[in-house]
């Protein structure tokens, strides 16, 4: 590092940022190799294990979502931002831009068919491409 670059590798964060993205490419790898092969051969899953552990993350999930949602929401402002004129709260235009979004994850909740109708022939076509190149 020097006056002109004060970055550079003399900085133990960009040693450590740079370790952390190289591992982090090495397992985003290593799932994308497992996944094309498990879909090239598929492989029985303990589906009645994998039912529990999905059911206990969604709760801590929407647990640690209410929570938040409270902290942020319902919580006492702290200094900072106890007497700024700028926070407020929504107003017409934020509703505006927000109502086609809420009502389209609404209606795709209910009835999720109408995206799966449209994609499903291309995913088979895809997983299929796949499992030809991977040799399955």
């Amino acid at each position: 590092a020097s006056r002109r670059m004060s970055f550079g590798f003399q900085r133990a964060e960009v040693l450590g940022a740079l370790l952390n993205a190289l591992l982090m490419g090495l397992v985003v790898v290593a799932v994308a190799v497992t996944a094309f092969r498990r879909l090239a051969e598929p492989v029985p899953v303990a589906g009645g294990m994998v039912m529990v552990v999905a059911a206990i993350g969604t709760v801590f999930a929407a647990g640690y979502l209410l929570w938040l949602y409270q902290r942020t929401a319902f919580g006492t402002p702290s200094e900072e931002f106890e007497n700024d004129d700028s926070i407020h709260d929504v107003e017409g235009p934020e509703w505006i831009a927000w109502a086609p979004l809420l009502a389209l994850i609404l209606v795709l909740g209910v009835y999720p068919a109408l995206v799966f109708d449209v994609t499903d022939d291309s995913i088979v076509n895809v997983a299929t491409s796949i499992a030809a190149a991977v040799g399955g």
